[in-house]
């Protein structure tokens, strides 16, 4: 390293380095490529977490699903081109974060449905695609699977804009 042994930066990138596994003595480095080398292993650190922890945990599922087309550090196409309350409303479906009653367990009694009231589980897909209490009222998803799908914006648009309709609908219901 070229900087001063003493100085905060070096102290930190010091750390760094031994928790990355980085060996900085075999060559010396400048600030501004050491910084991209342990950005770099930072990146595959956090892949690896993930990887690892979403055998383990069901709301990570999609992801795994999807891991190929999703790069740390990468804004997602959608996010560049759709509206803030747009993106929230995607990023609550693909992270199992939206409220209904199987993603919340803990803050409900039971699981039925609240807008049908019929025996079926409250799911993400079942009150985006298959309430028959939200077909009468508002325009349901066509394909609950496009919402995991990059490629098609427009549809993606659309989905996100009936996705907060219903989160509306949904959460203006009474358990």
């Amino acid at each position: 390293m070229t900087e001063k042994p003493n100085s905060l930066w070096a102290e930190e990138i010091a750390k760094l380095c031994e928790e990355y596994e980085i060996d900085t003595t075999e060559f010396p480095m400048k600030k501004e490529p050491l910084n991209q080398l342990i950005n770099n292993k930072s990146i595959i650190n956090i892949i690896d977490k993930m990887n690892e922890e979403s055998t383990q945990k069901s709301k990570k599922e999609h992801w795994i699903k999807r891991k190929d087309n999703i790069k740390p550090g990468v804004r997602q196409e959608y996010m560049c081109r759709l509206g803030r309350k747009q993106c929230g409303a995607i990023i609550r479906v693909r992270s199992s974060m939206m409220v209904t009653k199987t993603n919340m367990p803990g803050k409900f009694n039971n699981r039925n449905c609240r807008m049908c009231k019929r025996d079926m589980e409250e799911t993400q897909e079942h009150i985006l695609q298959h309430c028959e209490d939200i077909r009468k009222t508002t325009q349901q998803i066509q394909n609950y699977e496009d919402i995991f799908k990059e490629e098609d914006i427009e549809n993606l648009k659309k989905a996100a804009n009936i996705i907060i309709k219903i989160t509306e609908t949904v959460e203006d219901r009474p358990q």
